[in-house]
């Protein structure tokens, strides 16, 4: 197992290069780094978000990335480049979002803050946009509050983890609901094995729990007085990451990788 540390303000959000060697952290400071697992080492830091940075995803072929942030922008990146070369303005904040492997689809999810004041706190938007057409396609409105999404290898569909604990996978483009899956802590994160006959899910307790593709949670692993913003399957499936922070006390956040049992 090995720590990485990025945001003193906490990491919420982490994705493998498609090597498997590099590792995107984003963090609750706005900043994203991108670092070599192996040596531990920080190779690039990107800055032009205004808030936190909530979910990050490398393109196809690992040459650019997708961000999404507190600040209702997902942006588009080049890896060598230190700002985005696109912004996508959304309603509201984005707190997951997931690119199709053959660069078709981004699938974004976005929700009014927390404990504000702002009606509809229990609602979620689904947005589909086509990269390839530069245009969004479809989107949905949910009475869910959706915090991490995951599209399969297969492009046809995508996942949900929700704050009432709902695990949910949707068809692409119709955003048709195909399946429930349900725990008992809210939901912050998710994504599919490469293989596509798991998932993991990362909860508001420190839980993170490896499902199988009949929807029986196989293994678990628990990290107390942390929350799991966000958890990531590597390339080959034998690795998992996942990054934590402390919503109660003022820890620097951490990204743990380890092994899949």
């Amino acid at each position: 197992m090995a720590a990485l540390r990025g945001s003193k303000e906490g990491v919420n959000s982490v994705a493998f290069h498609p090597n498997g060697f590099f590792l995107l952290l984003g963090g609750a400071d706005g900043v994203i780094s991108l670092w070599d697992v192996k040596k531990r080492e920080k190779l690039q830091t990107y800055r032009g978000h205004a808030d936190a940075i909530n979910t990050v995803t490398f393109l196809p072929g690992g040459k650019g990335f997708v961000s999404g942030s507190m600040d209702k922008t997902a942006c588009l990146w080049d890896s060598d480049a230190p700002e985005p070369k696109r912004k996508f303005q959304h309603k509201y904040p984005i707190y997951s979002l997931s690119v199709s492997p053959n660069g078709e689809w981004l699938v974004t999810t976005s929700s009014p803050r927390p404990s504000t004041s702002e009606p509809n706190q229990n609602t979620s938007i689904l947005t589909l946009i086509n990269l390839k057409k530069k245009k969004r396609d479809h989107s949905k409105v949910l009475n869910d509050s959706v915090r991490g999404v995951d599209v399969d290898n297969n492009n046809n569909k995508f996942v949900t983890a929700s704050w009432d604990g709902k695990i949910k996978l949707w068809d692409i483009p119709n955003i048709n609901l195909l399946r429930t899956l349900s725990q008992s802590h809210p939901a912050l994160s998710v994504a599919f094995s490469p293989s596509g006959d798991k998932l993991i899910s990362g909860s508001l307790n420190g839980s993170l729990d490896v499902w199988s593709e009949a929807g029986k949670a196989t293994s678990s692993y628990m990290e107390k007085g942390m929350a799991v913003f966000s958890t990531k399957f590597s390339p080959n499936g034998k690795m998992i990451a996942a990054g934590f922070a402390d919503l109660e006390n003022d820890r620097a956040g951490k990204v743990l990788v380890w092994m899949v049992r």
